[in-house]
């Protein structure tokens, strides 16, 4: 059995979220993605609270500070346990459109 199908729906449905965002990364994407980003850490820093949330909150915007498109990446389409904790508090929102996030999760298992 792969990673991908002992996640929780949660985590699944999540990660096919943002596995749609890697094949537009690159640097210029990036960039015109920051400001949204860092509205989104901006929010998300006042209402998270816990240690592996809010150093997980600082790992994305040390991520973005450096445009670390790699690891970027791998942050967001890797079933690792790092990975998975650090899309718990993702600052990503808003960078699909509806109707794409609609399709992807129609396209998801149901459980």
């Amino acid at each position: 059995m792969s990673q991908d199908t002992e996640m929780s729906w949660s985590s699944l449905r999540t990660l096919m979220l943002h596995r749609s965002l890697v094949s537009r990364l690159n640097e210029e994407t990036l960039s015109s993605w920051t400001p949204r980003i860092l509205q989104n850490l901006e929010r998300l820093s006042s209402s998270v609270q816990g240690h592996p949330h809010v150093e997980n909150l600082d790992r994305w915007r040390r991520i973005v500070d450096t445009h670390d498109v790699e690891t970027l990446r791998t942050v967001l389409a890797s079933a690792d346990p790092g990975s998975i904790e650090m899309r718990e508090v993702s600052p990503m929102g808003g960078l699909i459109s509806q109707a794409e996030r609609l399709s992807i999760l129609k396209s998801l298992p149901r459980r």
